[in-house]
């Protein structure tokens, strides 16, 4: 009887020690990956409060346009040949202005480059102080345009731009973001400004509960690669709900056979929405075992997977982040 007793227990505490040790082994293989979007959705998240303190300054400035028409120098704007209204000559610490020759109503416009001008301060403390922020901007429903850093606008827009035909200002409108709060813009798309592939964080401004414009934040896709993916010795990337990849170390993409993210050389001007193509998706890839696996991950919801590829082996690994609708994905040769 004692025997069978002590049988028992060594039984019960073998099973114990193994179901422990699958829990530590499964706890280590996810843990840099919790790690790194920790780190990732803290350093993003409080940007959605910054952006709200731009777009209540917005709507304040808007409320009160009537005081600024006066004491702007209106010397530093001009129309260009073309039509565009703009600055010349911004200042390192100014945005650039631009006014679409689609605007309806010109004068309105103007006021309202002259009631943001406070925004040049906000947008150059935000900057500074989020190195990850590349710029920062305000784009109204009257075609006009203020962004910082400044940058060359009659080279890179084209005249007759349509500001509001873009995801980083329709995507606040009161139908795609009906609560009116932060939104951000997960499918990256290639900036018109010319600062290659971005995500946006946008938020609306209403001004007497009419949508008066958009104020935004991009930071660039290869500073998500440098300032979070390549903290890690792993071979990272990140893909969206549609299995678009958003964000790749270059290894990462070579495993799984898929084209690198080059940087985009603007050779044309970006007249609407761009955005990656099909060839970025893991659904579309060439090899089915990328495909099985995507599918495991977004469809299926698995979180790890044995994959095979060229004939080698990969343990990889999928987390869902909280923030946004994207996945963190961790190949380790085997």
């Amino acid at each position: 009887m004692i025997y069978k007793y002590f049988g028992v227990v060594f039984l019960l505490v073998c099973l114990y020690s193994c179901t422990n040790e699958n829990i530590n082994d499964g706890y280590s293989e996810f843990a840099e990956l919790d790690t790194l979007i920790r780190e990732f959705e803290m350093n993003l998240l409080p940007l959605e409060t910054e952006i709200k303190e731009l777009s209540d300054l917005s709507a304040d400035l808007l409320r009160h346009q009537d005081n600024f028409i006066n004491i702007v120098d209106h010397h530093k704007f001009q129309i260009s040949e073309e039509g565009v209204f703009y600055n010349p000559n911004p200042l390192h610490h100014e945005s650039s202005i631009y006014i679409s020759t689609r605007t309806a109503d010109m004068k309105a416009a103007i006021n309202q480059v002259y009631a943001t001008g406070p925004l040049d301060s906000a947008f150059s403390n935000l900057i500074n102080n989020n190195p990850i922020i590349t710029q920062a901007y305000f784009n109204s429903k009257a075609q006009f345009s203020r962004l910082y850093p400044n940058y060359d606008v009659l080279n890179i827009l084209k005249p007759d731009l349509d500001v509001t035909a873009f995801n980083f200002y329709y995507l606040a409108d009161g139908v795609r973001n009906p609560d009116r709060g932060p939104k951000w813009v997960e499918e990256i798309y290639l900036d018109p400004a010319g600062r290659g592939w971005v995500l946006s964080l946008i938020y609306p401004v209403y001004h007497e509960d009419v949508l008066e414009g958009v104020v935004g934040i991009d930071i660039t896709v290869e500073d998500l690669i440098s300032t979070f993916l390549d903290k890690s010795d792993k071979d990272l990337l990140i893909v969206n709900s549609d299995g678009m990849i958003v964000a790749s170390k270059a290894r990462a993409m070579e495993t799984l056979d898929m084209p690198p993210i080059n940087k985009y050389t603007y050779n044309k001007t970006i007249q609407a929405d761009n955005f990656q193509t099909q060839e970025f998706n893991l659904f579309r890839s060439k090899n089915r075992e990328v495909r099985r696996m995507v599918s495991k991950f977004l469809l299926e919801q698995d979180n790890k997977y044995i994959l095979n590829v060229n004939g080698e082996n990969h343990t990889v690994h999928c987390k869902k982040m909280t923030l946004m609708n994207w996945y963190l994905i961790a190949l380790d040769k085997i």
